[in-house]
């Protein structure tokens, strides 16, 4: 009897000390990937990229400043960029999930996507490209998946 019960209590305690080892180890780290390619652009001034999850897209204060989630800002183009009229981006430690790429030039410097009354006032694009008649995009039309590095894509901002 001595034996069972000394055998169920180091058994006990075997199964406290796995659980409490499964709750303490350290979570895996999530794998992020990278997202390369190029813009086109048409105008002058500063071009702003931004990566945004659904969230991210329909929020109205994103969109008016491009302030949340990845921001690239392209303001030191090469010579050879600005004749060209093509320059390179990349985002990095991109989480896999779903995803849009938004971008614009700004063209007068205020650091805000000018919208007026009938539409934006500065050259604007996206990746998977939509222009809807008498709306704006919506995610469900620009949306993609990231699950591997995606390489080399183009876009342009017009």
């Amino acid at each position: 009897m001595k034996k069972s019960l000394l055998l169920l209590t180091i058994y006990a305690i075997f199964c406290c000390a796995f659980i409490l080892s499964q709750e303490t180890a350290p979570a895996a780290e999530a794998k992020s990937f990278k997202i390369t390619g190029s813009i086109s652009f048409t105008g002058k001034g500063h071009i702003y990229l931004q990566l945004v999850n659904k969230e991210g897209f329909d929020d109205e204060k994103a969109e008016k400043a491009f302030s949340k989630n990845m921001i690239i800002k392209l303001s030191e183009l090469s010579e050879e960029n600005l004749k060209a009229k093509k320059a390179p981006f990349a985002f990095k430690k991109v989480p896999a999930g779903t995803y849009s790429i938004k971008a614009y030039q700004d063209e007068n410097a205020n650091e805000i996507f000018d919208i007026g009354t009938f539409g934006p006032k500065e050259p604007w694009g996206m990746y998977r490209p939509s222009r809807p008649f008498m709306r704006k995009p919506t995610f469900q039309d620009t949306y993609f998946e990231i699950k591997e590095d995606l390489l080399d894509i183009t876009f342009i901002v017009k």
